[in-house]
């Protein structure tokens, strides 16, 4: 997994700090988003081993990225509630 490219979308800004330190410190490069909109923003020209979501984000819940997601995408989906 080292060298691995994850997406973390979590709006609360601590709890998504500390889960890009968390990955980092394990050698994978991370990207934070705030929201869907931000994530989406990226998505299409961006690749990423695994997506980690939180379900209740502002705008799209974390379901609807899900879905929207795999519809374009078979990247691994975490959700987290």
């Amino acid at each position: 997994m080292l060298n691995s490219r994850l997406a973390i979308v979590e709006d609360e800004a601590p709890l998504r700090q500390d889960l890009i330190a968390f990955f980092e410190m394990r050698g994978m490069q991370v990207s934070g988003f705030a929201s869907a909109e931000d994530f989406f923003e990226v998505f299409d020209t961006t690749t990423f081993d695994v997506v980690i979501l939180d379900i209740g984000l502002p705008g799209k819940s974390g379901v609807e990225v899900a879905e929207i997601v795999r519809e374009q995408s078979q990247v691994p989906i975490l959700i987290l509630t």
